[in-house]
């Protein structure tokens, strides 16, 4: 830990000082910020959660490194400010307000660390579950695995077909009731718990688990495609890759499982990011401008779509996906010009709910180009993220407050999912997507159940078969330490 400390502090103080000459704000504040960032990566990495590392880099991205990089890189903000006017006064409001968030969010997880919300607990597989499992025959594992995988792409497969669920499209397709609303719960989350299940069994048996992580990644791939998601592939395969990462401190048998899950899950997200921006490519090129400048069927250098090799693609897709992706900066600098800001436009934007062809309210602040969109096939939006929404507020104290709450609500949720399964696979799994949402938080919250929802009734339905499972076979207690 003083190794991680001492390189964290070094790298923020670079960052700092190269930050420095094109600050057009005053040193002070960028040393606050500074500092901010330096308490949130410390945070993260003491939280010995999986939520806690996740939602401390992803904040650590959208607010600091953007910042940083926005100030030598115009074009690393992608999002809309609204009528942000670059003086020192405005962005000395916006490093004062990013700090502010980043020091909740860290002291978020300092208090999780503290009252014990954790699941990662050092023992000899780096985890510390005693769990029951029987003596599977590896062949029936692997057709079970095998199973799994062909229900994974049978879904994706009817989804795409119809239309169901894909990002910034409205479904095409509408099936008798709950037909959709399973199809969407199974794609976003109960596939992955699913297959955490079967993960957890090969794990606490001492399998080899190359072909599981073979299954998961495969069936990552199928789903992002699936519903145009170019996050969702990064975010469901570090839920199965930081387990085994966790355990090497206490498990060296986990660097061959590690590296092949590495390998394996850089084949499948760079195969997701072209076929996914192939297919948008396609699906989205009818509307005049889907965020940034550049027209659509175009690349933000203006470049034809269709001229562009398979290679510019992935790269194009990538470069902006590396700090342009996560949220956080442009929001703060929109509502940082906005006026009035006060408690009631805070409750306004808390209570508002998604309503088709209709744009929200935060589009408009953010002066974003989805307000003139044909709402009858795209349902686009700009993300403000955590911070901006507190700040609507425009009270100080509850950008930390907030955070604060966010951060400490999400590593319950995902200590909860560790409790309740006794599986480290889907508690990672809960906790990164967690840490997702918090981080993109602040759109329509009042819409935000059924995200909810699909995680609590995959984990009650995890439960399920685990209650199941170990009535009906005759249990093995695990020899975990």
């Amino acid at each position: 830990m003083p190794a991680y400390l001492i390189a964290m502090g070094i790298l923020h103080c670079a960052m700092v000082v190269v930050a420095a000459p094109e600050n057009p704000g005053s040193l002070g504040f960028l040393i606050f910020l500074g500092a901010s960032a330096f308490s949130l990566s410390v945070a993260a990495g003491i939280s010995r959660s999986f939520f806690g590392v996740s939602v401390g880099a992803f904040l650590w991205l959208g607010l600091w490194l953007k910042f940083c990089a926005h100030l030598y890189f115009p074009r690393a903000l992608v999002e809309p400010v609204g009528t942000f006017v670059a003086s020192a006064e405005a962005y000395n409001e916006v490093m004062l307000v990013s700090g502010l968030a980043m020091a909740g969010a860290a002291g978020g997880l300092l208090a999780s660390r503290r009252l014990g919300l954790f699941t990662i607990r050092p023992c000899s597989t780096g985890t510390g579950i005693r769990q029951k499992w029987s003596s599977i025959p590896v062949f029936v594992s692997g057709a079970l695995w095998v199973a799994a995988l062909a229900l994974v792409a049978g879904v994706s497969w009817i989804n795409a077909d119809l239309g169901i669920m894909r990002v910034g499209l409205n479904a095409t397709t509408i099936l008798p009731w709950p037909g959709n609303a399973m199809i969407s719960l199974f794609l976003t989350t109960g596939y992955f718990y699913l297959l955490a299940l079967l993960m957890q069994h090969d794990y606490e048996s001492g399998r080899r688990l190359y072909f599981g992580l073979l299954v998961i990644c495969i069936s990552v791939t199928a789903v992002s495609i699936s519903l145009f998601s170019r996050g969702l592939v990064v975010f469901h395969l570090l839920g199965a890759l930081l387990p085994l990462a966790a355990a090497l401190s206490s498990n060296r048998r986990m660097i061959g499982p590690l590296a092949f899950g590495l390998v394996v899950a850089a084949a499948a997200f760079f195969s997701t990011i072209y076929f996914v921006q192939t297919g948008r490519d396609i699906a989205y090129l009818p509307e005049p401008q889907i965020g940034g400048s550049a027209p659509m069927g175009y690349d933000e250098f203006g470049v034809p779509i269709e001229q562009q090799s398979a290679v510019d693609k992935i790269i194009t897709t990538i470069s902006g996906l590396v700090v342009g992706r996560w949220v956080g900066l442009e929001g703060v600098m929109a509502v940082q010009a906005y006026e009035p800001k006060g408690l009631g436009l805070f409750l306004e934007h808390a209570s508002e709910r998604s309503v088709a062809d209709q744009a929200s309210k935060y589009q408009y602040i953010a002066r974003s180009a989805y307000v003139t969109m044909n709402g009858k096939k795209f349902h686009f939006a700009t993300v403000p993220g955590p911070a901006a929404f507190f700040f609507l507020s425009g009270a100080l104290p509850l950008v930390s407050a907030g955070l604060f709450a966010l951060v400490l609500a999400g590593s319950a949720l995902e200590f909860g999912t560790f409790l309740m399964t006794r599986n480290v696979f889907a508690a990672s799994f809960t906790g990164v997507n967690i840490a997702s949402i918090v981080a993109q938080f602040g759109i329509t919250p009042a819409s935000m159940g059924p995200q909810i929802v699909a995680f609590v009734a995959g984990v009650l339905g995890l439960m399920a078969v685990k209650w199941i499972f170990d009535l009906r076979v005759s249990p093995r207690t695990s020899n975990l330490t």
